[in-house]
């Protein structure tokens, strides 16, 4: 059995973190939501609030090896779908699945995340 533990306190600065690298992003109306679900989802893959143990006594499982990477994107996706995004995952889940591995072992930017996340949704910013 596994157990996984959330650090608030490495959460709480991932958020500052994201807060602060969009504050130098200049645009008359602030960061557009997808330009924020990026910086959060590279700053908490950054800085991986959660942690997973997996018991040492079961053998064959592979446990949660991405499991900051997967958070942040659902976070991410999250926050576009909060902020009026219609967000398609049906026919993007070999990108994710690429997404979550590459953001665990490539150099991603918050840009880049950014840029792949526009590539989920539909139409235009709903505040457009």
């Amino acid at each position: 059995m596994s157990d996984t533990h959330f650090n608030s306190l490495i959460a709480s600065e991932a958020f500052e973190q994201a807060d602060i690298t969009l504050s130098q992003v200049p645009q008359r109306d602030g960061p557009a939501p997808i330009k924020k679900a990026g910086h959060y989802t590279f700053w908490i893959r950054k800085l991986k609030p959660f942690m997973v143990m997996d018991d040492p006594q079961e053998t064959g499982r592979i446990g949660y090896m991405f499991f900051n990477e997967t958070a942040s994107i659902l976070f991410g996706i999250q926050h576009m779908e909060l902020a009026g995004y219609q967000v398609h995952l049906s026919m993007n889940l070999d990108m994710i699945n690429d997404l979550y591995v590459g953001l665990r072992y490539s150099a991603f930017s918050p840009t880049s995340i950014a840029a792949i996340f526009q590539t989920l949704v539909r139409g235009q910013n709903p505040a457009s």
